[in-house]
């Protein structure tokens, strides 16, 4: 019996793989009882966070990372960040942007809802969603066309979820990206091989991953979300 089953949840057997919708995924016995002793004991939350980066950036080869609650305030996160651009003044009056560069470009195909739209996601952070192309069909032209002075980041979802034709590439995503000299957001929450992603630091912006993460199981719970903030354009 579960500890669900005692308050009266269904029991699941889980056929579908890591989905947020079933609590993403279970903890192995060495990150449960790392969860248990770290509950049970004080620490300076800011340096938790800062020593959690340092950890995680060390096993992925990045240059810095971020852990928050799940990949989609990763995504509001990232958004922030390529907005305020760490300028305080702005960080504090998000999700205000008004006056600034703003826009995150999105192939319509990749508007996709997995407990809440992800443009409410990029709103939360900041941002003003431009979706470019069809929901079918979206072309280079399409994009290179949609970038603006207003343009803050393009934001490419690794997921199931997307439709899958007719869209561009992540390569592609890339090559326009480090053309307009902009930062790429890359949603791939449920991808395993993060190291894939870092190896590409020279012109990503941001990763956010979760679910998949498990060469950093003995470190911290799976069902997590890491924001890897390259520096470089």
């Amino acid at each position: 019996m579960s500890i669900y089953s005692t308050i009266g949840l269904p029991r699941v057997i889980n056929a579908a793989g890591r989905m947020t919708a079933l609590g993403v995924s279970t903890l192995s016995d060495e990150v449960a009882r790392a969860v248990v002793e770290g509950g049970q004991s004080y620490v300076v939350i800011d340096e938790l966070m800062d020593k959690a980066g340092e950890i995680i950036a060390a096993y992925t080869k990045a240059e810095s990372s971020l852990v928050t609650s799940s990949a989609s305030a990763g995504i509001c996160m990232s958004v922030a960040g390529v907005i305020s651009k760490g300028k305080k003044s702005i960080i504090e009056r998000l999700p205000d942007s008004s006056g600034l560069a703003n826009e995150i470009l999105l192939m319509k195909g990749h508007v996709v809802q997995f407990g809440a739209p992800i443009t409410s996601l990029i709103r939360l952070g900041g941002g003003q969603p431009v979706e470019v192309g069809m929901a079918n069909d979206v072309s280079e032209t399409d994009m290179i066309e949609a970038i603006s002075d207003k343009t803050a980041a393009l934001l490419y979802v690794k997921s199931h979820h997307c439709i899958q034709k007719g869209m561009l590439s992540l390569e592609k995503m890339i090559e326009i990206a480090h053309a307009h000299n902009l930062p790429l957001i890359v949603d791939a929450a449920a991808e395993e091989d993060m190291c894939k992603y870092v190896a590409m630091r020279r012109d990503l912006s941001r990763i956010i991953s979760a679910k998949y993460n498990r060469f950093m199981e003995h470190i911290t719970n799976k069902a997590f979300s890491v924001s890897f903030p390259f520096l470089h354009r």
